[in-house]
């Protein structure tokens, strides 16, 4: 009796680590094809910021 829940026990977690198999190799494509955006924020941020200076200048009159 012991035997077949532990059986049934290593089946599922079989699975278990098969699924996390797939969500690990899912977020590593999504690593992959984010990589190049932290560039592009950057740059973003830094023009926000020039605007950011801009503004407050103009408000200050």
């Amino acid at each position: 009796m012991l035997a077949a829940y532990l059986i049934g026990i290593a089946r599922v977690l079989v699975r278990v680590n098969g699924q996390l198999r797939e969500v690990t190799a899912g977020l590593h494509i999504v690593t992959q094809r984010t990589e190049p955006v932290g560039s592009i924020v950057s740059e973003i941020n830094n023009d926000l910021a020039g605007v950011d200076k801009a503004l407050k200048g103009v408000l200050a009159r």
